[in-house]
């Protein structure tokens, strides 16, 4: 169903077979320099078609499979008027379900399947007054820091695949 090289098509696969998350995935897939050539040999509208074919492909390969994640990767790397409608517009899928959160990350968004982040509760005042009174814990160097406090560019001005990847970045920075 894909156009792409063995290599590259391997290359993918090897990210694909070792992500846990479409973050993690996503990040790579746009620095990769085949979806780069995929996102400047083929317009939207087959990008899009790549990705639904795959949908509805009763058996898909790995390969078909990381075709899809390629294309839907490549679709981020487009700045035209399409690729924003189609980044921007709620994705439902059935059987390629971090497409939708690749999407996601692109405009901004949390992913909302498979890596949802677990939040604690909030111990109320009297427990913290009565744990720090029982427990002697040396809180100067901790590392309180804003994650989002550094000056950066705004998101306005940057490229899509830009914010996507720099909240790729920040989600998973360890890798």
């Amino acid at each position: 169903m894909t156009d792409m090289p063995d290599v590259v098509l391997n290359s993918l696969a090897e990210r694909y077979l070792v992500a846990n998350t479409p973050a993690y995935l996503l990040k790579h897939f746009l620095g990769d320099e085949g979806v780069a050539e995929l996102a400047r040999r083929k317009p939207t509208g087959a990008l899009f078609t790549m990705i639904a074919d795959v949908e509805a492909a009763e058996k898909r390969t790995l390969a078909d499979v990381v075709a899809a994640y390629a294309a839907a990767a490549a679709i981020i790397l487009h700045d035209d008027a399409e690729a924003r409608s189609i980044v921007d517009s709620p994705y439902p899928s059935a059987n390629l379900e971090w497409i939708a959160d690749f999407f996601a990350i692109a405009r901004g968004a949390r992913p909302t399947t498979s890596t949802g982040a677990f939040t604690a509760t909030r111990p109320s005042a009297s427990e913290s007054i009565a744990a720090a009174n029982t427990t002697n814990v040396n809180t100067a160097n901790v590392n309180t820091t804003n994650v989002n406090a550094t000056a950066a560019p705004s998101e306005a001005s940057m490229p899509r695949h830009a914010i996507a990847t720099s909240q790729a970045e920040v989600i998973f920075s360890r890798d």
